[in-house]
């Protein structure tokens, strides 16, 4: 069985972070396209592997959830906060 370097979860983490940003910038600017659905599945997606990489980053040494939990609150404020072309919330 071939196990992970170790230099390669730290890597996989950050992509994942990197990665779910990106999802919930997409998710937020896709607004009224077709593909807004896809964008949307995409960040929940996103959003439980961020969720998953904190738990994980626990492990690792205390301070290193403190990352995984940010990109967390940053991607549910990015998703929702409101950008003024219309004054409703989002309806997931």
């Amino acid at each position: 069985m071939t196990y992970l370097e170790g230099s390669a979860i730290p890597w996989a983490v950050v992509s994942v972070h990197v990665l779910g940003l990106l999802s919930a910038c997409l998710a937020r600017f896709s607004e009224g396209c077709g593909c807004q659905k896809f964008y949307r599945g995409l960040f929940l997606v996103f959003l439980v592997l961020v969720a998953g990489s904190a738990i994980v980053s626990m492990g690792f040494e205390p301070e290193c959830w403190l990352t995984s939990g940010t990109i967390l609150a940053v991607m549910m404020v990015a998703a929702t906060f409101p950008l003024g072309r219309s004054h409703k919330a989002v309806a997931w």
